[in-house]
């Protein structure tokens, strides 16, 4: 955007009126910096992923202790498989003639297959539950890494929006302070205090006897009384306090 300079014919009211529209630009592009389409993204994905984690803590709350039930189940199958290894080597080696020995060992062989037997179907069971968990839990984990990776391209955007924005605002700002320049600065003050108070409107065109800020109409007469005032008295809007910019006849 080029620097503004003042006209030749513009009056420090006229100029005033441009670096208004220059105030709400600024307001209009830092309202669309904060309101960026992506941050409202952002925050719907968030929203989502804050939801489905105590679903996720569950499951690998679940998970976890299955799997530690598992282990401790194939430890002992372990150590039950080599204690029937250990009695049926020793069964069959040879070593042991006596029909009673060899009896004792036979049943301690089948009490020790039987118990392996059973802590088999404990390690299947604890499988099949750590199967039926997963097969919960991994949708959601498959969620989750997406709703991960749209918070990625959020920012990504955001910050691509920002970027372009803050080039817009610049270029504003820029060009507002070129403006004010040229203006007193007592009137500029004014201005922005009138601003301040007015949500974003300190001074507006007089149009018939309506007030272009709040859109109220200030008595004719007194509107009458303006047009045909040469002097360099300020006049404010009754209603909302506004500088009120007037054509003169």
């Amino acid at each position: 955007m080029n620097a503004e300079s003042p006209r030749a014919d513009e009056s420090p009211l006229e100029r005033l009126l441009r670096l208004q529209e220059h105030d709400i630009a600024i307001a209009q592009l830092e309202h669309r910096r904060a309101h960026l389409p992506a941050r409202a993204e952002r925050e719907a994905v968030l929203t989502e992923a804050k939801g489905l984690m105590p679903q996720h803590r569950e499951l690998t709350t679940r998970r976890a202790g299955i799997e530690a039930a598992e282990r401790r189940v194939d430890d002992e199958v372990a150590l039950q498989r080599d204690r029937v290894h250990e009695v049926d080597t020793k069964l069959y080696s040879g070593s042991v003639v006596s029909p009673r020995e060899l009896q004792a060992l036979q049943a301690d062989l089948e009490a020790l297959r039987a118990h392996l037997s059973k802590l088999e179907d404990d390690e299947l069971e604890q499988m099949q539950l750590r199967e039926e968990v997963e097969g919960e839990l991994a949708p959601v984990e498959s969620r989750l890494a997406a709703l991960q990776q749209a918070v990625q391209h959020a920012d990504a955007a955001i910050v691509e929006g920002e970027r372009e924005v803050d080039t817009l605002l610049a270029e504003e700002r820029a060009a507002r302070n070129e403006v004010a320049s040229g203006l007193d600065g007592a009137l500029v003050t004014d201005y922005e205090a009138r601003r301040a108070q007015n949500g974003g409107k300190g001074a507006a065109r007089l149009i018939g006897d309506t007030c272009q800020a709040c859109r109220l109409s200030i008595p004719a007469i007194e509107a009458d009384r303006m047009r045909h005032d040469t002097s360099d008295n300020r006049w404010y809007c009754d209603n909302c306090g506004a500088i009120l910019v007037v054509e003169h006849r």
